[in-house]
């Protein structure tokens, strides 16, 4: 097999284009920033969807001390920017390499109190005066108060952290000649790491001034690019956001470049198909590729983002490497990435009514309504509940709920890695004090039916919000139990010829479980041993277990009245 570099871990976008790693190119998004003439961007995405490497992107092109590496190395050389008919006039006006760029990356900034906060990001100001910026201190362009009075005043006490990278950025255009551009990448990591802290309300006025003096328009720097997860509005924050450009998942533009195209994913996957399986004949080759691509498609596809229809790159990337080239199982690869803090305390405060929703849509696959569409998300404090439409807005930004690509008043769940990834925010929400279900496991193992009745019915006892279910609040019910145990747990598995209720998969060495579903009404006085063996016989003719890859499967229907309910093995 010819050996494929997956940039599974690269944030650098000279590295990724010069060192032989498989890329998409996204230099178009260049291009666009340019054409639209704006000079301050608010950029939010979902954690991993490519934002640091486009800062890198954006910083290689405009960066003027890099101008001297990149007239012997072009690291756009041969990318679509190149062929842009205004290139050449951008060149000649000295866009590219002709800024002195400055780069913040917030979400390095390691702090535990409001004063290590400050301290912080003190240090990052003072590491781009002596370290990034240490030429304008010997700069006979740059007046020497200036010099002196970057990081304090006349008198020595250390100015507002606004007010010094007003000053920095003023010292930079005078010795450069030309205002600086501003990177601020994770904006929002500082506020969700001190969101549930009772000193978060300063964090957020001071780090807002910061930002506010930052961005200001038209004074002392050519174009801010600021991305983060989400556009928090609260007091502090609102004025120094509010005046951005604003290009978020549900509206502006820059959706094909943050994420996958289905073209690109198809592209990207018959790639790693010819380097592997090149000794196959093109008709098994396309095959190969065909069933990734559907695979994929499942898993880590389904985000519409400004209209474009995108992969998740991250996952998508993670795909490539770890099963079109070597075979793995599908799998979740986002999850794996750190949970947004904001969204869980959200969920704290949101009402059953919400909650309710979500859950059933997270369990069915159905789409949710929302009433009102907003870019901003809501910073809670001494707030009993949240509107529905805030948290689904929230789900919205971070990537859990996309907007459906035919009706923008409906959201939905994008795939199976969300719906899976999902399970950690919703066992966290909903299973914070289950029972233990060892016991239940073991007689499912060893299928006793009469002994798994008597677990059901005794877990069962305590809920009298079970009175009246449906067969898909059943299915949640389980499906929680299971998973907040740490076992996956699957609703609407594909098996066979149709899809099983709930499938919980091989846990060690013990054998996966197959569960078919039956729920009577609670006034009827149907039998409930027939309505499981019907399930017995649907598990049957659906053939939910007899396709290869369910060898040593357990099957077995359960029907439910209320809080009792049979049992049957296959």
């Amino acid at each position: 097999m010819e050996s494929v570099k997956i940039p599974t871990e690269i944030q650098t976008f000279r590295q990724l284009v010069t060192e032989g790693f498989l890329f998409v190119d996204k230099s178009l998004l260049i291009r666009d920033i340019l054409n639209n003439g704006m000079k301050k961007i608010l950029i939010t995405r979902p954690r991993r969807f490519g934002k640091t490497l486009a800062l890198s992107m954006i910083d290689r092109f405009f960066n003027i001390k890099y101008s001297d590496e990149e007239s012997t190395e072009d690291s756009f050389n041969g990318l679509k920017i190149e062929s842009c008919s205004e290139y050449d006039t951008w060149v000649k006006k000295g866009y590219r390499n002709g800024f002195p760029v400055i780069r913040l990356d917030m979400s390095t900034l390691e702090f535990n109190s409001l004063e290590s906060f400050k301290s912080a990001l003190t240090n990052k100001i003072r590491y781009l005066l002596n370290v990034e910026f240490g030429h304008i201190l010997e700069s006979e362009k740059v007046p020497d108060y200036l010099k002196r009075y970057i990081m304090s005043d006349e008198s020595g006490k250390s100015l507002g952290l606004g007010e010094s990278m007003s000053r920095l950025c003023t010292a930079i255009s005078i010795h450069h000649g030309v205002k600086p551009i501003v990177l601020i990448d994770e904006y929002d990591s500082p506020i969700n790491c001190s969101l549930n802290e009772n000193w978060s309300d300063e964090l957020t006025t001071i780090y807002g001034d910061f930002l506010k003096i930052t961005t200001k328009a038209c004074e002392d720097t050519s174009m801010v690019i600021i991305t983060g997860v989400q556009k928090f509005i609260t007091r502090g924050l609102y004025s120094s956001l509010n005046n951005m450009r604003h290009m978020s998942v549900i509206s502006g533009s820059f959706g094909e470049y943050f994420g996958i195209t289905p073209d690109e994913m198809m592209a990207l996957i018959s790639f790693c198909v010819e380097r592997r399986y090149g000794q196959l004949s093109l008709t098994e080759r396309k095959a190969i590729s065909d069933q990734k691509y559907r695979d994929a498609a499942q898993w880590y596809d389904g985000y519409n983002i400004c209209g474009s229809d995108v992969f998740n790159p991250w996952s998508s990337m993670n795909y490539l490497a770890l099963n079109v080239l070597n075979d793995g199982p599908l799998m979740m690869y986002w999850n794996d990435t750190a949970e947004n803090e904001a969204l869980v305390t959200l969920f704290s405060h949101a009402s059953e009514s919400i909650l309710s929703t979500i859950k059933e849509a997270y369990i069915s696959g159905e789409t949710i309504a929302i009433n009102r569409l907003s870019q901003n998300s809501p910073i809670l404090k001494d707030k009993n509940a949240i509107d529905g439409d805030e948290l689904l807005n929230t789900l919205l930004s971070t990537g859990y709920l996309t907007l459906d690509k035919n009706d923008s008043s409906l959201a939905k769940i994008p795939n199976n890695e969300v719906r899976n990834s999902f399970n950690t925010l919703m066992t966290r929400v909903f299973c914070l004090n289950l029972p233990d279900i060892i016991g239940l496991l073991d007689h499912i193992r060893d299928q006793d039916p009469k002994a798994v009745k008597e677990d059901l019915e005794s877990l069962m006892e305590g809920g009298s919000y079970l009175d009246g279910w449906s067969e898909m609040r059943y299915k949640s019910w389980l499906h929680d139990l299971f998973s907040i145990y740490g076992y996956r747990s699957i609703t609407e598995r594909e098996s066979g010829e149709g899809r099983t209720d709930l499938f919980i998969e091989r846990y060690g060495n013990k054998p996966p479980i197959v569960f078919e579903l039956k729920v009577v009404d609670p006034d009827s006085q149907e039998d409930l041993e027939r309505v499981a063996t019907m399930g017995l016989h649907q598990i049957m003719m659906k053939r939910y277990v007899s396709m290869p890859s369910m060898r040593g499967s357990i099957a077995l229907s359960v029907a439910f009245r209320k809080k009792t309910c049979a049992v049957r093995f296959l």
